[in-house]
């Protein structure tokens, strides 16, 4: 009966670490991916202005 006991805290403990580091990892992730965004457009907007003038 120990023994589960331990075998329970230890999964319980080890889904605890996943679900942390997932939300940490994802909002990073998403933050990332924006800022990537943002550049494309920004270089696009760059682009543009440039034909605009030419």
């Amino acid at each position: 009966m120990f023994r589960n006991f331990l075998q329970n805290d230890v999964f319980l403990l080890a889904i605890a670490i996943i679900v942390l580091v997932a939300l940490i990892v994802v909002p990073w992730l998403i933050r990332v991916y924006n800022m990537l965004v943002m550049g494309r457009n920004r270089v696009h907007e760059m682009w543009s202005n440039i034909e605009v003038q030419l």
